[in-house]
């Protein structure tokens, strides 16, 4: 699936994204979230926006957190959020 998302990233190259992941059922594990991140093409490879908000539910918090930090380390800006209004504030400033 992320690599479908790259895909369309490249292809339409948006600035800004909002992720709705709030309707999707399992999460993956910390050890998975990593490795996940490390397979991220680089900024050099691939368009990257400059901003990523994610909107999920407030029991994935620890998981968000834990994804953020990994997806900074890959120059992945990507910030997660349990409200909607707040995820778009941080996307438009």
């Amino acid at each position: 699936m992320a690599q479908d998302i790259f895909k369309i990233l490249d292809e339409h190259k948006p600035d800004k994204v909002l992720v709705d992941s709030t309707k999707v059922s399992g999460r993956l594990e910390i050890a998975q979230i990593y490795f996940h991140v490390q397979q991220y093409p680089s900024p050099i490879e691939s368009y990257h926006p400059n901003k990523v908000a994610v909107l999920d539910k407030p029991e994935n918090k620890p998981l968000a957190s834990f994804y953020e930090v990994a997806a900074a380390n890959v120059f992945l800006p990507m910030k997660f959020f349990t409200n909607k209004n707040e995820a778009l504030k941080w996307l438009v400033n």
